[in-house]
């Protein structure tokens, strides 16, 4: 989030989390809105008796909470989140890191926490995360709104290759006056399978066996996670806008091939439900666990920004329902009205 939000960490891979270019804490700048901290350092088990379980412990007012895991052979896997109204920060111990590869019931890796705090950060400063990929046609943005593997990355290829810029990827950021702004720093289309053809005609990463195996079973993605690849690496010829005003936005969907425009009420129900769905901050037991003991964050409060600014966007740009069997047939029905 261009100007917006910065990661600073002391691992290149957080797993669960989107493919980034993390920051290292020496490089901290004061003009980021927004700053989160993630470390893999030795953390002790919590021994006093200001707990709220045997397994999370915190106290009143105290800007820290601690949960803890028992995994088989004996092994511990800790995280702590602290300092949320000042310097969002998430501690895990060297179990949790290698151990929290894929999510087992409740234990889950420490990127979804992450993506989760960030979300919850960015809200309460006023920045709404939309699961969308974006792009400029004629100074208006546009936004690709859709669940997971609808094939919004697939489609933004299809559109960088054919001459719009680029704002956005797997997360779209809208303010309350409908602004969309530039997120290079979040992208997974470097790991999208055959995306590099689409652009620019040369192959710029061979997939692994890992990578295949992923495909098929999506969950193994967080133990293939790669190093972030930023877009102007992979595609330099591609543009990457400045902030732009929403104008349309799709709501994608598979189906027969067919778009047409929808009401305020349709496109509000389908938008808020998928963020729902993908950025499941407001169901975070670690967040909920910190506004137990803590002031913030009070996720009511959260929850109606993020409709305000959605109902918001809704209003003011034209919704259209876009159905399509493959994300190539998405792209021409898009490029067919923007």
């Amino acid at each position: 989030m261009d100007g917006i939000a910065e990661i600073y960490s002391n691992v290149k891979n957080i797993y669960g989390f989107f493919p980034v270019n993390y920051k290292e804490v020496s490089e901290i700048k004061p003009e980021g809105k927004i700053s989160l901290f993630f470390f893999v350092t030795d953390l002790s088990d919590k021994t006093d008796n200001s707990s709220a379980s045997d397994y999370y412990y915190g106290a009143c007012n105290s800007n820290s909470i601690h949960r803890k895991y028992r995994l088989p052979c004996s092994m511990k896997a800790i995280i702590e989140l602290s300092d949320l109204n000042n310097q969002p920060t998430i501690k895990i111990n060297k179990t949790y890191y290698r151990m929290g590869k894929v999510r087992i019931n409740d234990f889950c890796p420490p990127g979804m926490h992450l993506k989760d705090l960030l979300s919850a950060s960015l809200i309460d400063a006023g920045y709404i995360p939309v699961h969308s990929a974006s792009i400029v046609a004629e100074n208006e943005g546009i936004m690709l709104v859709g669940a997971a593997g609808i094939g919004k990355t697939s489609i933004l290829a299809y559109a960088i290759q054919n001459g719009y810029s680029y704002l956005a990827d797997d997360m779209t950021v809208i303010d309350a006056d409908c602004n969309i702004y530039p997120c290079s720093g979040i992208s997974s289309i470097a790991y999208e399978s055959g995306l590099e053809k689409i652009v620019n005609g040369k192959k710029v990463k061979n997939n692994s066996v890992m990578d295949n195996i992923s495909s098929v079973i999506p969950p193994l993605k967080n133990i293939s996670q790669k190093p972030y690849l930023d877009i102007n690496m992979l595609f330099p010829q591609s543009e990457l806008a400045d902030r732009a005003k929403a104008g349309k936005v799709f709501v994608l969907t598979k189906g027969s091939s067919n778009v047409e425009k929808i009401s305020q009420e349709q496109a509000f129900h389908r938008i808020i439900t998928i963020n729902r769905m993908e950025f499941a901050y407001s169901g975070n037991q670690l967040l909920l666990l910190y506004s137990l003991f803590n002031c913030w964050p009070d996720m009511n409060t959260l929850r109606q920004k993020e409709e305000a600014a959605i109902m918001n966007l809704v209003t003011n740009a034209d919704c259209y329902l876009c159905s399509a069997p493959n994300p190539q047939e998405h792209f021409k029905l898009i490029n067919s009205i923007i």
